[in-house]
């Protein structure tokens, strides 16, 4: 299998978008005011503690205080202490007022704040350093034991040399790796540390001491790997971006960046815009004629899977197999597309019970490339399987869309945000294919209802502005009262 990256680096919007055979298996957004903030650090200050939930709130400079639970509330020389056993009161390891070093684990979601932890960790290409840790783990997915030992071997020795504190956790991408590969890796995580600790002395709290990786470099640190055939972006500035991390961090991937600098837009022309709709309907067709329906509600995910007109040689036991085993696959990579966390109960058909182990090996064979921690469950009596999906961002269906205010909660449709985006992709686009020769100033008008146009103008206004300067001619807002909030029209004209 070969896989593409795809970067749209767009109007106040990056899209990222990882391709396996021409099918999208991964799909990241962030926008300016959406910006993501998993792995920041934060020197923060408590702010409640609040012993009936066995957590507390910290405030670290954003809308919502953070929430630390009282396992991630411990050091991890703290958690080693207390082992497997119920974590100590929160009031014995935080105190309101305090000041304390704390990393978001996990992005606000809906109405609440960023899940918080004192056990901080930084990841790079081929490891995950742990500064306050000890000790050296290698990921499960590398098995040959040969391979084990001289990762192992090898990041002890790099470790000593720098004379790095702290402890590492070896990734998969690291199977090949070299020693000076680890050497240098080491000294970035070391030195990164050292700046932290640095800006702690002169900090004060709520105050944001690191963030991550920008969208183009961490999409190129945690997605590109042996199989990335390409890197297609389609801005300049994104391109040299991207170039300038991968001549540091991966040489050999320089050659495959390649500048997408044609009319039509990136995303269009491979077909993506069409699977990121297929994305948040709630119906998947198979191959086979069969389908799987995924409805998601606050408790947990679930996936019911219908034959439809499936049909198979073999007779119905053999029918309700083929359509499991393909359901299974399907439903893993709608998991990862959709960025679904949580509890997931997959509802199969019902089948002989000899077949449930293809069907659980099928499913566990269908989530290894996914990077999120997964568990899954036996089938029970009565054909379910629960599984669970560790959730670190919002969902794809709720980056994209919101709830139906008139319909109270029980229909879906796209953000504001979303339409606004959508609008100043397809502007761009359509100013840069050209613009109408005549007397009058050339002038891009663009046609919006009323809460759209009012969005654009007020909490898009820079976006407008920088439009402008993009396609070198003037941007209109028009209010159109008969529009659907999902449709606009652009046209490019001279105005007298």
């Amino acid at each position: 299998m070969t896989e593409d990256i795809f970067i749209n680096a767009s109007l106040g919007e990056v899209r990222v978008a990882l391709v396996q055979d021409g099918r999208l298996l991964e799909l990241q957004i962030e926008r300016e005011n959406q910006q993501n903030i998993l792995g920041s650090v934060f020197l923060g200050r408590v702010e409640r503690v609040v012993s009936g939930v066995n957590a507390a709130f910290v405030e670290i400079g954003m809308a919502r205080a953070g929430f630390l639970g009282a396992w991630e509330a411990l050091t991890s020389a703290e958690r080693a202490e207390v082992g497997m056993s119920s974590p100590p009161p929160i009031a014995e390891s935080v105190a309101e007022g305090e000041t304390i070093l704390v990393q978001a684990i996990k992005e606000p979601v809906a109405d609440k704040g960023a899940r918080l932890s004192r056990q901080l960790s930084f990841a790079g290409r081929h490891l995950v350093y742990a500064p306050q840790d000890e000790g050296i783990k290698i990921s499960r997915r590398i098995e040959d034991e040969a391979v084990r030992e001289r990762l192992k071997s090898e990041v002890e020795a790099a470790q000593k040399e720098i004379g790095a504190p702290g402890g590492f956790i070896v990734r998969t991408a690291a199977a090949e790796v070299t020693h000076d590969e680890l050497l240098a890796e080491i000294t970035g995580l070391s030195e990164l540390w050292g700046r932290i600790e640095s800006s702690r002395q002169e900090a004060s709290p709520p105050d944001c001491l690191y963030s991550d990786l920008g969208p183009v470099e961490r999409a190129l640190r945690d997605l590109v790997g042996d199989q990335t055939s390409r890197i297609l972006i389609d801005s300049g500035a994104a391109v040299e971006a991207a170039r300038n991390y991968c001549a540091i961090h991966l040489p050999d991937v320089v050659d495959r960046i390649e500048h997408f600098s044609e009319a039509a837009e990136l995303f269009d022309s491979f077909g993506l815009e069409d699977q990121i709709d297929g994305a948040i309907a709630t119906k998947v067709d198979l191959p086979s004629g069969g389908r799987i329906v995924i409805e998601s509600t606050e408790a947990l995910t679930a996936i019911d899977i219908n034959s439809a007109r499936t049909g198979a040689s073999g007779g119905p036991g053999s029918t309700a197999l083929s359509t499991n085993l393909e359901a299974v696959t399907e439903a893993a990579r709608q998991l990862r597309l959709r960025n679904i966390g949580g509890l997931v109960v997959i509802d199969l058909i019902h089948m002989d019970e000899s077949d449930s182990d293809k069907v659980l090996e099928a499913l566990q064979q269908a989530v290894v490339s996914d990077r999120a921690p997964i568990s899954i469950g036996e089938i029970s009596p009565f054909g379910l399987i629960e599984m669970t999906r560790k959730r670190t961002r919002d969902s794809l269906r709720t980056q994209l869309g919101e709830d139906c205010a008139t319909c109270e909660g029980e229909g879906w449709r796209l953000s504001v945000d979303t339409v606004a985006h959508e609008i100043l992709r397809a502007a761009e686009h359509e100013a840069r294919a050209g613009v109408p020769a005549g007397p009058g100033k050339p002038v891009l008008d663009i046609y919006a209802a009323p809460v759209v146009a009012n969005h654009l103008l007020e909490k898009a206004n820079n976006l407008l502005a920088q439009l402008e300067r993009n396609v070198g001619i003037a941007v209109e807002i028009h209010i159109d009262r008969e529009m659907d909030r999902d449709a606009y029209d652009i046209e490019v004209q001279s105005h007298e």
